[in-house]
């Protein structure tokens, strides 16, 4: 069905919406709101050797527009783009029987629900992760304040913290181990 006049030969007509009044008749709403009409009508299908050089929109434009009449999963094919793959595998579920829209309904739900489950568990393991990295940069920052300290209290000279970070939480315990034993023998 052709909407706008014949006269008019875009196929493709974009809208915005804009102020009424004559003195800002080009303020716009909003630019994230646009209404897009395409007729099909319109639209001149190009032969197949040109289908893959067309634009995202003249793709579906043709594969709208040539669907009924012709085998989908070969126009799939000749427009070289795995959208119209998936395209033409919903319109064949739509075509089938009830039985098998409901399998391959039931199949697309699965595939779907199986997405969001891993991406659920992506996220857990990274808050588990960042939990624990919080952890244990929490207990390392403990033991380096403590060596700090001690090396003070002992009259060592204070190590800086940059450096102290290098080290492992192995390291860093054995370490105020070291210190601490210094302060218990130096008392007697």
């Amino acid at each position: 069905m052709v909407v706008f006049s014949a006269r008019l030969s875009a196929y493709h007509l974009s809208f915005r919406l804009r102020c009424d009044q004559q003195e800002h008749q080009d303020l716009v709403f909003t630019d994230d709101l646009a209404f897009h009409t395409l007729e099909l009508p319109k639209y001149v299908v190009p032969g197949d050797n040109e289908l893959c050089s067309l634009s995202g929109l003249e793709k579906w434009l043709c594969f709208l527009k040539q669907a009924g009449q012709r085998d989908v999963h070969e126009l799939a094919r000749l427009l070289a783009d795995e959208v119209f793959e998936e395209a033409s595998g919903v319109l064949d579920m739509i075509s089938q029987s009830p039985e098998n829209r409901q399998f391959y309904e039931a199949r697309l739900k699965f595939l779907h629900d199986e997405e969001a489950r891993l991406i659920a568990d992506r996220e857990e393991a990274l808050a588990e992760g960042l939990a624990k990295g919080r952890e244990e940069g929490a207990a390392q920052g403990t033991l380096i304040g403590k060596i700090q300290i001690l090396q003070e209290i002992v009259g060592d000279s204070v190590t800086t913290t940059d450096v102290l970070l290098q080290g492992s939480a192995d390291e860093l315990s054995k370490r105020l181990s070291e210190l601490q034993e210094r302060l218990r023998t130096r008392g007697n």
